[in-house]
């Protein structure tokens, strides 16, 4: 395949492979700044709806102070209107697992030795099957312990993958919010089920919605990209070249052909089983 670049404004980083052309645009720090961000606050919106109709009363991005007298700022804090539960602070984060840092972990999670497998419980092979979902989680509790101590609160670090994983803390809210949604409003068995199951394909629709716009950015500026010569190449990836000339990719004189709008949804088909192929 011919090398590719990301022509993101700003971005500009060489993709080298399959995996960098399919899905660099996840984590590229510049989506970050509207279509990532856009995801993130569609999925919090979608949690803060579920937790309003279990009885909950919302708060969004609050400034909270711990005794310390740190700032910190959860994604929201819900608190319940008929039952003496703690608030609860909320900080939603959805993971890449194609992403550089990532494939690596991706790789040996799902493919373990037949040692681990054999000796394994089922819940310690259901958490090292997504990796960078409980290494996120730790990093957010760790995080939010104080404020969480010091406010006599309970956190919750709502993560999901971009392939749509959900992540254990994440299901334990749900299944408290699905209990008192019951008492709130005075759900059968069956009809709390349905509520829960609803709220969890209400969140599912959220992510890929944001997929969406995120990967239509993408391809969008993919469809008018250039492709760079070997030495422009060259000078991205050693930065310490003395060519002070910022990088041009219409300056390029070569035949190299950037992978096309179809090529990038062919590809996409088939990228994650490549990942883990390569880690």
């Amino acid at each position: 395949m011919s090398t590719s670049y990301c022509d993101v404004q700003q971005c500009g980083k060489i993709l080298v492979d399959t995996i960098d052309v399919t899905h660099h645009h996840f984590s590229c720090r510049q989506l970050k700044r509207k279509e990532i961000t856009f995801r993130h606050d569609l999925i919090v919106n979608t949690v803060l709806r579920i937790a309003r109709d279990a009885g909950y009363a919302t708060h969004r991005e609050p400034r909270i102070i711990d005794d310390l007298q740190t700032s910190t700022q959860p994604d929201a804090t819900l608190y319940s209107l008929h039952s003496n539960r703690q608030p609860i602070f909320i900080d939603v984060s959805v993971t890449h697992p194609c992403a550089p840092s990532y494939v690596h972990a991706a790789g040996r999670a799902h493919h373990p030795p037949p040692q681990v497998i054999s000796d394994a419980s089922t819940s310690s092979l259901a958490s090292a099957s997504h990796p960078t979902i409980k290494q996120r989680e730790h990093t957010k509790i760790n995080y939010y312990a104080q404020v969480t101590h010091d406010h006599h609160a309970i956190f919750y670090p709502l993560v999901m993958e971009t392939y749509g994983a959900i992540g254990e803390q994440f299901i334990k809210l749900l299944a408290i919010l699905a209990s008192d949604a019951a008492e709130y409003h005075q759900h059968t068995p069956q009809q709390s089920k349905r509520w829960l199951f609803q709220a969890r394909c209400s969140i599912a629709i959220a992510l890929q919605v944001g997929n969406s716009i995120v990967t239509t950015r993408a391809l969008r500026a993919a469809r008018t990209a250039t492709p760079i010569t070997q030495k422009q190449q060259t000078q991205q990836q050693h930065p310490t070249t003395n060519n002070n000339t910022p990088f041009d990719p219409q300056t390029s004189s070569h035949s190299n052909n950037i992978t096309t709008l179809p090529d990038i949804i062919q590809l996409q088909h088939h990228s994650l089983h490549a990942a883990l192929s390569a880690a």
